[in-house]
C-alpha cells in the first residue's frame, strides 16, 4: 500500500518540483493566467507523507527531495530583517550527528534504567526498603551531551525571510476567483512552518549527496524559523486572517522535525498549549475561525472539527522526530 502511494505520489508531483491540488482553485492545476500555482501546503503534505514511507524502509528517489529543496529555496523570501540567533539543531548540526547523539542517549538511558532495577532487586532480596525508580528520560538521570559545544556558543546570523501559500511571483485570477479576500502570494506563518518542515524532511534525504544543497537547505530552515520568531504569536495566524489553529499544527510539526525547544526566546510548546487549553470550549471541541475564508465557490471555513484535529495534534506533540 505505501509503495503504491509514494508511487502516485511522484507521478503527481509537477515539473517544477512540488504539488498541487486539481481544479479550479488556488494551487489548482486547471487554473488560467499566469501561473502556475504550485502549493507549499499541499506540498508539506505530499514530504511528510513521503518521510513516513521513508522511515519504514520504503525507498523514495533523492532526485524528489532535491526538486523540493529547490523549489523552497527559490521561493522564500529574498531577504529579511535580522533576528537574534537561536538554536535550531536541525539546521545548525548534520542530521547524521544528531541521529547518532540520539542512539548514544538511548543506549545511556537503557543502562542507567538497568542499573536502577539491579539496585532494587539486591534491595528486596536483603528485605531492604528498595530506591525509588527514576524514569531514565530525567535529565538527572542521564547527562544529555551539548552538541553546540564545539561551536562555542557562536551562532551565525538569521534573517526573517518566510513563505507564501503560491510561488513568490504568482498572482490571482480574478475570473477564477472573484470573491477571494485573501492574498496568497502574502508570506504568512502556517505557510513558513510548511517551508520549514519540507526542508527538514529534504536534509535528512539529501544529506551527503549535495554538500552545496545542503547547506543552502540548513540556511532556509534557519531563517524559516528567524521569521516565525520575528513574527511570534499563538493567538493568531500571523498576517493572515484564517487557518488558525492549522497554523499552531504547524508550529509542532515544525519546532519537533527542527528539534527546536524555543522558538527565538519563546517556549512554543507551553505558550501554544496555554493558548488552546483556554480557547477549548465546554463541549470539549475548539471552534471554527470568526471569520470565512471566502472561496470562488462560496464560503468555506475551518470549522470545530477541523480545529479539535489540529488542537489535539499540536497538545500530544503528534509529530515523529527525525
Amino acid at each position: 500500500l505505501l509503495q503504491r502511494a509514494v508511487k502516485w505520489l511522484i507521478q503527481q508531483q509537477t515539473k517544477e518540483g512540488v504539488w498541487r491540488y486539481p481544479g479550479n482553485q488556488p494551487g489548482g492545476n486547471n487554473v488560467a493566467g499566469s501561473g502556475p500555482y504550485e502549493d507549499a501546503s499541499n506540498s508539506q503534505y505530499a514530504m511528510l507523507a513521503l518521510y513516513s514511507a521513508k522511515r519504514v524502509g520504503v525507498p523514495v528517489p533523492s532526485s524528489i527531495f532535491a526538486g523540493v529543496a529547490n523549489w523552497f529555496l527559490k521561493n522564500q523570501e529574498a531577504d529579511g530583517p535580522e533576528v537574534k540567533p537561536f538554536k535550531v539543531p536541525a539546521a545548525d548540526l548534520s542530521i547524521n550527528k544528531l541521529k547518532k547523539m540520539e542512539k548514544d542517549i538511548l543506549r545511556r538511558m537503557e543502562d542507567a534504567w538497568k542499573e536502577q532495577v539491579k539496585g532494587w532487586r539486591n534491595a528486596k532480596r536483603k528485605g531492604e526498603e528498595p530506591p525509588k525508580l527514576e524514569s531514565p528520560r530525567k535529565t538527572t538521570v542521564v547527562d544529555i551531551p551539548n552538541p553546540y559545544k564545539r561551536m562555542k556558543g557562536e551562532l551565525g546570523k538569521m534573517k526573517a525571510r518566510g513563505w507564501s501559500y503560491v510561488n513568490r511571483e504568482g498572482k490571482l485570477v480574478p475570473a477564477q476567483a472573484p470573491n477571494m479576500k485573501q492574498d496568497w502570494t502574502k508570506v504568512t506563518g502556517s505557510m513558513t512552518t510548511s517551508g520549514i518542515i519540507s526542508l527538514v524532511i529534504c536534509k535528512e534525504a539529501l544529506e551527503g549527496k549535495s554538500g552545496s544543497l545542503t547547506k543552502a537547505i540548513s540556511r532556509g530552515i534557519r531563517d524559516g524559523m528567524a521569521w516565525l520568531a520575528h513574527n511570534w504569536t499563538v493567538t493568531k495566524n500571523p498576517n493572515a486572517q484564517c487557518w488558525h489553529l492549522y497554523y499552531l499544527y504547524g508550529i509542532e510539526r515544525a519546532a519537533v522535525l527542527a528539534l527546536a525547544e524555543t522558538i527565538g526566546e519563546h517556549k512554543w510548546y507551553k505558550e501554544g498549549a496555554d493558548y488552546l487549553i483556554g480557547a477549548q470550549q465546554s463541549d470539549g471541541s475548539w471552534q471554527g475561525e470568526s471569520e470565512n475564508v471566502q472561496w470562488a465557490r462560496g464560503e468555506l471555513g475551518l470549522g470545530p472539527v477541523e480545529n479539535t484535529c489540529f488542537a489535539i495534534l499540536f497538545l500530544l506533540r503528534a509529530t515523529m522526530p527525525i
